[in-house]
């Protein structure tokens, strides 16, 4: 009765949120324009050339019927469309498409949630913490949760995960494969699912408890990986030619983004007068611009293998010692994911307010786990709630660089860095030996 009860809950703020969002700036009438265009071959392209910016315009000539990738441009790779199709099965209307798409991330987030639980090894009890927490995370983030589709992207996460922990416990190639059919799908959805394979290999690679690594296993996870991107992208560009290259270099021509670390480091330098600094609209997202920008640019790639290798070290610290009953094999990926995806997110040039979405169902499965995973759940709630100071109804003030705004904006990130520095600092401990055992613990030794 009390899970029905916040299931309830997760109903009723949703609803709110709903209505809130009518008067905020969302992404659906976007993700309605795709669905026109991929269902009818139409789009309002005055809306398009407005939402992007930059100068962009729709093609001259285009043909009657208006092909996705093909005559204009997505900067969502196909995956995508799981989450942008099935609300314009119910309505084309931009109100009804927008309610019926809230639902939709509902039946979703929802889905997330329950699956961290399983991740984690959680009974009943737990999931009704991780719900709460989920209800702590969705008001403190606002009105964002229900107009994003990045929820599809914790999906992707958790189905990889519940594989890469069969794999881990029954040492099966074909789930190993499963595993990496998973991440890749998510991967052509947005590119962050990928750090699901990156845990799932630590997963497989690491001697838990004196075990032999599972080479084999993680050699079929990679090929799982490949036969599936291979498919979906031989797929996709016999449907679209070679247009889907230009949702790839959409995101490689990106700029700074206003709200991602670099460019909150370059805002607190210009108040400081110590630089000069620019913000404008480009390619959907507004950009700061600086003599900061080629080592912000190149910096990514860098800072994310750092980020991993030092993941690699406090994992295998984990593996060498066994403090206390072992963990499952799916609280160990759920404790790896979370550290590899908030590297992700704080090395990545653009860090937009729903990234959080994707952070929210392994952060509440941990959370709700045990003592020494709250820690992460307060941190992910007062980011949330320092995100929704300034996104979305505060957003021209941050955008205007009202002192106030970039303070916020920097101490959202600073919370995301205590997050990430959280994460590792408890990796060890949590790989050798968690509150409690999951579902696929083995017994310590006597």
């Amino acid at each position: 009765m009390r899970t029905l009860l916040l299931i309830l809950l997760h109903l009723l703020l949703f609803g709110a949120l709903w209505r809130l969002e009518r008067s905020a700036s969302s992404d659906e009438r976007l993700y309605l324009e795709y669905a026109r265009m991929t269902l009818h071959g139409e789009a309002d392209l005055g809306y398009l050339e407005g939402k992007r910016g930059g100068g962009w315009r729709a093609p001259a000539g285009l043909p009657p019927r208006i092909r996705p990738y093909r005559d204009i441009s997505i900067e969502y790779p196909p995956g995508a469309l799981a989450a942008i199709l099935p609300p314009a099965l119910v309505s084309l209307s931009h109100r009804g498409y927008s309610l019926a798409f809230a639902v939709w991330m509902l039946i979703l987030h929802l889905a997330n949630i329950a699956m961290a639980c399983r991740l984690v090894g959680g009974d009943g009890a737990t999931l009704r913490r991780a719900l709460g927490w989920s209800l702590g995370f969705c008001c403190a983030l606002g009105p964002v949760v229900v107009a994003r589709l990045d929820h599809l992207v914790g999906l992707w996460v958790a189905l990889s995960g519940l594989c890469f922990a069969r794999c881990a416990a029954q040492r099966s190639a074909a789930w190993a494969m499963a595993a990496g059919a998973m991440a890749a799908a998510g991967v052509l959805t947005k590119i962050v699912p990928g750090v699901a394979m990156g845990a799932g290999l630590l997963l497989l690679l690491l001697p838990w408890s004196g075990a032999a690594p599972q080479r084999r296993q993680a050699g079929a996870a990679m090929a799982g990986a490949a036969v599936m991107a291979g498919l979906m992208v031989a797929a996709w560009y016999l449907l679209c030619g070679a247009g889907i290259w230009r949702t790839f270099s959409f995101h490689l021509a990106r700029g700074i983004q206003l709200e991602s670390v670099g460019g909150g480091l370059v805002l607190l330098l210009r108040a400081a007068g110590a630089l000069d600094a620019s913000v404008g609209f480009a390619m959907g997202s507004v950009n700061v611009s600086s003599s900061l920008d080629g080592v912000l640019r190149q910096a990514p790639l860098h800072l994310m293998f750092a980020g991993l290798l030092l993941t690699a070290v406090r994992a295998w610290q984990g593996a060498a010692s066994r403090p206390g009953p072992e963990p499952g094999h799916g609280a160990r990926f759920s404790a790896l994911c979370l550290a590899l995806m908030l590297v992700f997110v704080l090395v990545n040039k653009v860090l937009s307010p729903q990234f959080l979405i994707w952070l929210m169902p392994l952060t509440a499965g941990i959370a709700a786990s045990g003592r020494r995973g709250e820690p992460a759940g307060v941190l992910l709630l007062a980011s949330a709630a320092a995100t929704h100071g300034f996104y979305p109804w505060a957003y021209r003030k941050l955008w205007s660089l009202q002192p106030g705004m970039v303070l916020l904006l920097n101490l959202r990130n600073l919370l995301l860095l205590a997050m990430l520095a959280n994460a590792w600092w408890r990796l060890p401990r949590d790989l050798a030996g968690g509150d409690t055992p999951g579902p696929c613990a083995t017994p310590s030794p006597p």
